[in-house]
């Protein structure tokens, strides 16, 4: 779990190569196919977005009222 969140966080700062070197992997598939996910900005927009909901954050709420 360590490493595919590593790898996967670490692709906005490092380049491919450098990811691969920090896990030690010897081909750079091992390391884009298996370790790095894919993360696409609008489905992190929605899951933000419902668990905003979900906690109550970014609204406002009456005090005394339950949620």
């Amino acid at each position: 779990m360590l490493r595919s969140s590593f790898s996967t966080h670490g692709k906005k700062d490092a380049h491919p190569t450098e990811m691969q070197a920090q896990l030690g992997h010897s081909d750079i598939p091992t390391t884009l196919d298996i370790y790095t996910q894919i993360s696409d900005p609008e489905v992190a927009r929605m899951v933000n977005q419902v668990t905003d909901r979900i906690l109550g954050l970014g609204e406002e709420v009456e005090p005394g009222s339950v949620q």
